[in-house]
């Protein structure tokens, strides 16, 4: 049994094709098809996947919905987003209605609520699950804990998530050092994460190497006055850098 991780994946949402992340698919369809196979391709029925919210656009009818959990593996255990919790048609029917089309024990093992944190021990690990990136939480910051990861998604590969890696960059620069205590976007969309989910083991290895990556790019003279210029150098050279490190660890 092999635990898995994603986000974000927006079935049935036309905007993330071009408003948002701009996915490198020609249609809703096509998009939602790659996605199942490489979610196949990866995760087995005796899998587990955690899936930290949005999985599906608010439009998406229930019995769409349960199509596409009918076709991958594992067992699902869902953090509602905030398109789930927001919009009505998603919130108590829509997965009531969801959890009766398939069975409880056959789709979604467990729901949790976006308000709630999440917290998993894996192999040694405390893995911290919300929706939402968090800058600061009970353990995401204890310097006595070298191994504690939060895992989080919403932000997609935006400017939001700029503005996060850039917050994590003012720490190392504040202390001096690279951040130990590791955290990292599991969006679907993110370059390491391909529409694929990912374990941990691997997300271990993006988010060291996203602390060493933002680390390197630190400089002396960094003042955080000029946010503009900031987010600017984080994006000519945060992801591009992040994923030449991490391309021979993950299969792309």
């Amino acid at each position: 049994m092999t635990i898995y991780f994603i986000s974000d994946m927006h079935f049935g949402d036309q905007s993330v094709m071009s408003k948002y992340d701009k996915r490198p698919f020609k249609t809703l369809d096509e998009m939602e098809k790659t996605m199942i196979q490489r979610w196949n391709n990866r995760v087995s029925d005796n899998d587990k996947v955690y899936i930290l919210g949005d999985m599906f656009h608010k439009s998406v009818p229930v019995e769409k919905a349960e199509s596409i959990l009918s076709q991958l593996n594992g067992k699902k255990y869902y953090i509602i987003g905030n398109h789930e919790e927001t919009v009505d048609q998603m919130r108590n029917e829509w997965f009531e209605k969801l959890i009766v089309c398939r069975g409880y024990s056959d789709s979604i093992i467990q729901l949790l609520s976006y308000k709630d944190t999440e917290v998993l021990k894996i192999n040694g690990w405390e893995v911290i699950l919300s929706h939402y990136p968090m800058l600061a939480n009970k353990n995401t910051f204890n310097s006595n804990n070298k191994r504690t990861i939060h895992l989080y998604g919403h932000v997609h590969n935006s400017q939001e998530e700029k503005i996060f890696q850039l917050s994590k960059l003012a720490r190392m620069d504040h202390k001096k050092t690279v951040n130990k205590n590791l955290s990292v976007n599991v969006g679907c969309m993110m370059p390491y994460m391909n529409y694929t989910p990912r374990t941990l083991e691997e997300l271990i290895d993006v988010a060291k190497e996203d602390s060493d990556v933002l680390f390197s790019i630190r400089r002396n003279n960094y003042s955080f006055v000029n946010f503009n210029n900031e987010i600017r150098d984080l994006e000519k050279y945060h992801d591009d850098w992040l994923l030449r490190k991490v391309k021979d660890k993950i299969s792309i």
